[in-house]
């Protein structure tokens, strides 16, 4: 299935920095859930997905329901964090999407790590990838996905914690977070945002 042709009704965007340096640091949470939410709809046969070509800078996947007839986007943009709004700008006008079917996955610093929460739009809390998507869309009311990673100790500078690894701690919390997020999108993309929040939200306050 090619960009052009999908009919999108949807876009989830997962934000992360590419390459093995970045890999399985807190600021690619965006990336993990990517992979995760793939790899499920890549096991359910009611379901098909198919690499995309002709995205600039990204790494995209077409997934299709067949009973639910949506379709949507999985995109990792490969422009590092700071120019991930450039990929997610070039999919909304290729498909003529509404913002309110763009759904980005980002690490988040004020939730606890693996907290997973729901959110339309807000505050950029100085997160470089919410920032160029905002400047991209012009609008900073996109729903998000907000995966916990937790605060630094004091003192400690917060640029260099999102670029560091998760924890042996904090890896044993992140099958529950992501199982929790993939669900929380599929949510989404059979019903409609305000209801997967109020899952997903529930969901997590009744985990911590």
């Amino acid at each position: 299935m090619r960009n052009k042709n999908m009919n999108l009704s949807a876009l989830v965007v997962g934000l992360g920095n590419p390459g093995t340096r970045y890999k399985d640091t807190r600021h690619n949470f965006g990336f993990l859930v990517a992979d995760a939410l793939k790899k499920a709809l890549d096991l359910d046969p009611g379901r098909e997905t198919g690499k995309l070509s002709g995205i600039k800078k990204s790494e995209g996947y077409s997934c299709a329901d067949r009973i639910s007839a949506w379709k949507c986007m999985v995109l990792k943009p490969m422009t590092y964090m700071n120019n991930s709004g450039q990929a997610v700008a070039e999919v909304l006008r290729k498909n003529q999407m509404a913002i309110e079917r763009i759904l980005v996955v980002h690490d988040e610093l004020d939730l606890e790590p693996a907290c997973v929460k729901m959110k339309m739009g807000g505050g950029l809390a100085g997160h470089k990838g919410l920032q160029s998507i905002a400047q991209s869309l012009g609008t900073r009311e996109f729903p998000r996905v907000r995966m916990g990673i937790g605060r630094p100790q004091p003192g400690t500078d917060a640029a260099g914690y999102v670029l560091q690894k998760f924890t042996p701690g904090e890896r044993e919390l992140l099958p529950g977070a992501l199982d929790l997020a993939v669900r929380g999108i599929l949510y989404f993309l059979e019903q409609d945002f305000i209801r997967a929040q109020q899952w997903v939200n529930s969901q997590s306050q009744s985990r911590h």
